[in-house]
């Protein structure tokens, strides 16, 4: 099988010199050799990759552009959509980490006129005693009354090849295929692991940068279908806007998530680096069982005493934030549904915490003041 990279924009027409357009294989950007500050630099054009995207593949070294349009993704993605009448099918990624903060509900209504399957992806880290047909009922009542119910869903985990053979057989029954999901959900590594089950070389690039994937790349699969990898869309209230660049990697689940168990009797917090920290005052004596990043360097200590652990240790803790700031504490509202229950309560990109809640129990959380509003809220136990 031969695969061809190619860039979904045609050239225009040029009347007195017919010029061929290059495209990188990593990121879809046009390439170009006149500003170093612009999408698509290469020193030489014979190359591959941007300078950009080989910096991330082999020194995960992220080079800084100034001219990346996040605000177009979306709707970018919402025209290809109206726009394409061919015979398409949509594969909606989502991370098993992030479930309901890494969907595009914009788009879901979009999708559900179209051949559309669900990918949950990552889920080979969660706990290895972890019930997957319970995640796929989990996944299922997600959706059970919003525009994609009853289309296919599937676990996929490219480590252990879960969910490939899948993927490939709904690959064969239409023309183009799209894989469309937030930023860092793992699209690329999901196109990546099918080219390698065919025998071919991954070339996309991944990382955990945020927009690797700049422009559509098309990857011709057979003669009649194609595998379309599109930009991530952005996530304008996540904790990588507000950490250090170098500790975007915490916030990123690449190892099997970390169990710890505490058992708590009166309001305790538990710091998530500097950036954030959950507050749990219970009603009575009960085991809160806690699914964290084991690269977070997290900790337990009373609530009163969260600022001065904070403040003391502040260069030594990650996830960073980028400059020191005050903190607010937030309440969660307690859906009476909820009470008598097993719970998390969800914390975007840092995992969560489950114990069984109670109707007097206070749950809050601290927050870096006047940045962002991550989403934070009590859900049914995932697992």
């Amino acid at each position: 099988m031969c695969l061809v990279f190619y860039q979904t924009t045609k050239p225009k027409k040029v009347e007195t010199t017919k010029i061929m357009k290059k495209y990188c294989i990593g990121c879809g950007r046009e390439l170009q050799n006149t500003n170093k500050k612009k999408l698509g630099y290469v020193v030489n054009l014979d190359n591959d990759y941007c300078y950009r995207c080989f910096r991330i593949k082999n020194y995960n070294d992220l080079v800084q552009i100034d001219d990346i349009e996040e605000s177009q993704f979306e709707k970018n993605i919402s025209q290809l959509i109206l726009e394409n009448k061919k015979q398409n099918r949509f594969f909606y990624i989502l991370d098993v980490f992030n479930l309901d903060a890494s969907r595009i509900r914009s788009l879901e209504r979009i999708l559900s006129a179209e051949d559309t399957t669900i990918v949950v992806n990552k889920v080979d880290l969660l706990p290895k005693s972890t019930n997957y047909g319970k995640i796929l009922e989990y996944v299922e009542e997600m959706f059970n009354f919003g525009d994609l119910k009853d289309v296919e869903i599937v676990l996929f985990s490219s480590v252990k090849n879960w969910g490939i053979d899948e993927l490939v057989e709904s690959l064969e029954d239409q023309e183009n295929n799209y894989f469309i999901g937030k930023t860092n959900v793992g699209k690329s590594s999901i196109i990546n692991s099918i080219l390698k089950s065919v025998g071919e070389t991954p070339k996309i690039v991944e990382s955990y940068f945020l927009n690797t994937t700049i422009d559509t790349i098309e990857i011709q699969y057979s003669e009649n279908m194609k595998i379309i990898d599109t930009p991530g869309i952005a996530e304008t209230n996540s904790f990588s806007d507000i950490v250090e660049q170098k500790d975007l990697k915490y916030l990123f689940f690449k190892k099997e998530v970390k169990q710890l168990s505490y058992r708590i009797d009166k309001k305790q917090s538990f710091a998530y680096g500097n950036i954030f920290g959950l507050n749990l005052e219970l009603s009575g004596e009960r085991d809160v069982h806690f699914y964290v990043n084991p690269t977070v360097d997290f900790h337990r200590t009373k609530s009163d005493n969260f600022r001065d652990y904070i403040l003391k240790n502040f260069d030594e803790l990650h996830p960073s934030l980028i400059e020191e700031t005050e903190y607010e504490e937030i309440f969660i509202t307690i859906d009476d549904d909820l009470i008598g229950r097993k719970v998390d309560v969800f914390i975007q990109d840092l995992g969560w915490a489950s114990f069984n809640l109670k109707r007097d129990d206070k749950v809050s959380y601290f927050l870096p003041k006047n940045t962002i509003k991550p989403l934070v809220e009590l859900r049914n136990s995932l697992i």
